[in-house]
């Protein structure tokens, strides 16, 4: 792995943002005011941020990995360990 990547995603809505972390399946309600720190080694392929609506309007940020490792934290706790909302 010799790129790397290192980005924060902040919820400025009013409104909790559903986050995915693909292909895991690993989902989240990011709260307002919360921050999600993203971090990723690769070779090639970064990982790609995908924004869809749900049919009840929210919105839902789908970060797919790319050919490396990512690692996904609100504070000190991986979005892997929260429980699916």
């Amino acid at each position: 792995m010799n790129q790397a990547n290192h980005f924060f995603i902040e919820n400025d809505l009013a409104t909790p943002l559903c986050i995915a972390l693909e292909p895991e399946g690993a989902i989240h309600a990011l709260r307002p005011g919360e921050t999600l720190t993203v971090r990723e080694t690769f070779n090639m392929s970064p990982s790609t941020l995908q924004l869809s609506t749900l049919k009840d309007g929210g919105l839902v940020l789908a970060i797919w990995t790319g050919d490396g490792e990512v690692s996904a934290k609100i504070g000190e706790s991986d979005l892997r360990d929260f429980p699916w909302e």
